[in-house]
């Protein structure tokens, strides 16, 4: 071992436990320094450097095999220990970082695997009571990168790529956010993409209780340009769909509701006043759009303040408008148009008003309790995500890796013991 000898021999050769070994005349005139406290030695001289040649920090491994760098194990059977320990005491720093450095592949920076039935892969804790802090954070520079990424493997059970829960009264489970002040910039806060044969893209489901404000699904929007809510494609509901808002007669504990009107057709209504002219006629103009967007409308007139028995529609839409006749001069008379919507998106997808369900759903029931089914009948039942128990949180050491004066004893030199020179 002349000439070289290795890292372990050189410690334990200092330390005296291997003083019969030869040490090269290099490595006797660096500032190795290993000193002991009872049963534990502590080095104060420079790098150590296993595998490096010349080490840049206090401890420095470099491994060119398949093996591992550094093998960490911790073989006590019960309680909450470490097989390893990272910490940093600088308001900006990290207790550990990863870094894979491949331009190419599917290499981690970090990698964590659990065996256990309730295990996690990793875990991520922001202990402060207070703060904007992380317990885990993900970020991607890429232009098609993501800052985290969820995977759930297996193609039956109910298993999720990505998976959060809030205990706070006012907090979100998971959240999406884009803050790009671009122009134009068309971003997401969250997406949902689904790509199988009965799939949901975006699922939502609210279990609170029957008195509350309970929504599976909530969509806010700050400008009148959109949508809390846009579809694009058909709507759909089992229930009845409303508008509602403060009761303008009590605001602070009422709300108003108003509902929509059905059809087994898709149709649109149109209504107005007109006053007829010296002859008891009235051109009225439509939208522009009207002959695009419609056919096969229908008509009803009313004549207000006298009777007309012989007002009548004297011609039918032409060219975005139609004519009342039989009125009195200076009449006016309230009329309304309903006519089937005959845009393209309603051409190229007739609406259908009775369709036999997908084998997939066969059995099941939009509203499996109105037939005194249970819910799991529900076509779209999702049991509900089980509760994570949170993570206890771990107290910090010192930060020097000491041990305390009431344990085997002082290190010696004090604070030399931080690895400092």
């Amino acid at each position: 071992m002349s000439g070289q000898i290795g890292s372990i021999a050189r410690v334990l050769a200092v330390a005296g436990a291997l003083s019969c070994l030869p040490v090269s005349s290099a490595f006797a005139q660096n500032d190795w320094k290993f000193n002991a406290n009872n049963t534990d030695i502590y080095f104060t001289g420079g790098n150590v450097g296993i595998g490096v040649g010349s080490p840049l920090f206090p401890f420095s491994i470099q491994a060119n095999g398949p093996a591992r760098a550094i093998n960490a194990v911790n073989n006590t059977p019960t309680g909450t220990v470490y097989g390893l320990w990272a910490q940093v005491l600088s308001p900006a720093g990290r207790g550990a970082i990863g870094f894979s450095n491949a331009t190419t592949g599917t290499g981690s920076g970090f990698y964590g695997q659990s065996n256990s039935t309730d295990g996690r892969g990793v875990t991520g804790l922001h202990n402060a009571s207070t703060g904007g802090g992380n317990g885990v954070f993900g970020q991607s520079n890429s232009t098609s990168g993501r800052g985290v990424f969820g995977l759930a493997t297996q193609t039956t059970g109910t298993t999720y790529g990505v998976f959060g829960q809030s205990n706070s009264s006012v907090g979100i489970g998971v959240a999406g956010q884009t803050n790009s002040a671009t122009g134009g910039a068309n971003t997401v806060g969250a997406s949902g993409i689904a790509d199988s044969e009965n799939a949901t893209g975006v699922y939502g489901r609210g279990n609170g209780s029957t008195t509350g404000n309970v929504n599976g699904v909530v969509g806010v929007t700050s400008t009148t340009n959109g949508f809390g809510v846009f579809s694009a494609g058909n709507t759909g509901a089992s229930g009845t769909k409303s508008f509602v808002i403060d009761h303008p007669n009590d605001p602070e504990n009422m709300y108003l509701l108003h509902y929509a009107i059905e059809s087994p057709e898709p149709y649109l209504v149109y209504r107005g006043t007109a006053i007829m002219d010296g002859s008891g006629t009235a051109v009225v103009a439509l939208p522009h759009y009207f002959d695009e967007m419609n056919k096969d409308p229908q008509y009803q007139l009313t004549p207000i303040g006298a009777p007309a028995p012989m007002l009548h529609i004297a011609a039918e839409v032409e060219n975005n408008e139609f004519v009342i006749a039989g009125g009195v001069p200076g009449m006016k008379v309230s009329w309304t148009i309903t006519a089937t919507r005959n845009d393209l998106w309603v051409q190229q997808n007739p609406p259908v008003v009775e369709r036999a369900k997908p084998d997939s759903a066969r059995g099941k029931y939009l509203s499996p309790q109105l037939y005194g089914q249970p819910e799991e009948k529900g076509i779209f039942y999702m049991p509900t995500a089980p509760s994570v128990t949170p993570e206890v949180g771990v107290e910090a050491h010192s930060g020097t890796g000491a041990k305390s004066s009431a344990g085997t004893g002082k290190a010696a030199g004090g604070g030399a013991a931080s690895g400092a020179r």
